[in-house]
């Protein structure tokens, strides 16, 4: 389990537990993002979550593996469809007020562009559909 105001510990609470309480089951408590997959990664019965880009783009080890939900395993196109059950959206946003010169706005508005979404995917995300 992940800290309280971790943004993994809370897509699990709301995608996963959905208001069930995760204290009933054995678990280790890990500060860092990289401490489940240390712990995955040296016992056999260990099983963790986290973000699917952390996984596949912080964390690059063959000895964890992703588990499928209802048959279906994570990755770009099960995301991007939403037939995998547990997805997401990460939003960008600027103060309304932000002046129109200012870098902040002009990086916003290239995010909404096909190539600020090339950014995205060749990040790792996945991009909106143009």
């Amino acid at each position: 389990m992940r800290n309280r105001n971790s943004g993994s510990q809370e897509k699990m609470e709301k995608l996963v537990m959905k208001g069930l309480s995760m204290n009933e089951f054995p678990v280790d408590i890990e500060i860092s993002m990289a401490g489940p997959f240390d712990k995955v990664s040296s016992d056999e019965n260990a099983i963790c979550y986290t973000v699917y880009y952390y996984k596949e783009y912080m964390i690059k080890t063959s000895r964890v593996k992703h588990i499928a939900v209802d048959g279906v395993y994570p990755d770009k196109a099960t995301i991007k469809s939403k037939s995998y059950p547990y997805t997401t959206e990460v939003f960008k946003s600027i103060r309304t007020d932000q002046e129109k010169q200012s870098m902040a706005y002009k990086i916003y508005e290239l995010m909404n562009t096909p190539a600020g979404q090339d950014v995205v995917k060749e990040s790792g995300y996945v991009p909106l559909q143009f």
